[in-house]
């Protein structure tokens, strides 16, 4: 039986007259679960499964991706952070898990509605101050930007995938996406994905749809750096998760919102990177995690403290 068999669907409408489409498993509380770039509902599906023994769980496409409507140019940070507290109003949720550009809209929302008692956040990638990152920081993140539009300017989506994988993907990571240069693997890359759209997997969204999504994540990121000083305002427990392959800025952002939130505790895996959440990472270790904290095995409600896994 497909694993998509398992969930049923949902959708609720924002004011803007977008529609957020859902996923639905499990029985319990509501447990909200928002993805990050270059990903849909569909690469939370084993993570779904995992704690839907516990949770009514939710797992939103944000908008532009899958079940749900298109991006509009004018979109914000502000418009997706509605698109999340539409969703958690509608369904009373009071906890949430989230990944990357998603645990960015995920602190936009909770500031707006205060409503959440329960927070994870998976290294969002808060634009913090230049002078707390590192000089490779800084080029990593300017050269991804500036070679995904170069590559989107002229329709090459196979560049523009590669470019968000050396951006964003784990330090140290030796598939041959991240090994060839690009003008090597990038024509590979174009016709991989132009055999992906045609095969129509229902487990997985094609790249082709994926890849123009970033840049909406980008615009997420560059709006992001008032969060830091807001969410000293936060109510919420908040659970601030990492791993120790990820990127140095994503730990240098982690850093900053320790300092500032109120309630936090934070967890670092060893050994993981910053898709562990994801189908193709290690979503058992994250979900055992998670379960203890949203079922309340251990508090944020203390004095910030890091806990290596």
């Amino acid at each position: 039986m497909s694993v998509l068999k398992k969930f049923r669907t949902g959708f609720v409408t924002v004011s803007d007259g977008t529609t957020i489409g859902y996923r639905i498993i499990g029985n319990g509380p509501a447990l909200i679960l928002l993805h990050g770039g270059l990903q849909s509902s569909l690469n939370f599906t084993t993570l779904a499964t995992l704690l839907s023994t516990d949770f009514t769980v939710y797992v939103p496409d944000r908008r532009g991706r899958g079940l749900s409507s298109p991006y509009q140019e004018k979109d914000n940070l502000l418009t997706e952070a509605e698109d999340l507290l539409t969703l958690i109003n509608t369904i009373d949720a009071k906890q949430i898990f989230a990944l990357s550009s998603g645990a960015i809209i995920t602190l936009q929302a909770a500031l707006m509605g205060q409503s959440l008692q329960k927070i994870a956040l998976y290294e969002p990638p808060i634009q913090v101050d230049n002078k707390l990152l590192r000089k490779a920081d800084i080029e990593l993140l300017k050269k991804t930007q500036v070679d995904y539009t170069n590559a989107m300017r002229t329709g090459n989506a196979g560049k523009a995938f590669v470019t968000i994988l050396k951006g964003t993907g784990d330090p140290g990571d030796k598939s041959l996406f991240t090994i060839l240069p690009a003008f090597i693997i990038s024509p590979l890359l174009n016709f991989m994905i132009k055999k992906q759209e045609k095969k129509k997997d229902e487990t997985e969204l094609p790249l082709a749809e994926l890849v123009p999504t970033f840049r909406y994540d980008s615009r997420v990121v560059s709006e992001s750096l008032p969060l830091i000083e807001k969410s000293r305002t936060i109510k919420a427990e908040v659970l601030l998760l990492g791993g120790t392959r990820s990127h140095h800025y994503l730990s240098v952002a982690l850093d900053c919102l320790e300092r500032s939130i109120p309630h936090v505790k934070r967890i670092q895996f060893e050994k993981l990177g910053h898709c562990a959440a994801d189908n193709s990472g290690s979503p058992m270790i994250v979900a055992e995690t998670l379960r203890k904290f949203f079922l309340g095995k251990g508090s944020a409600n203390e004095p910030a403290n890091r806990t290596k896994l």
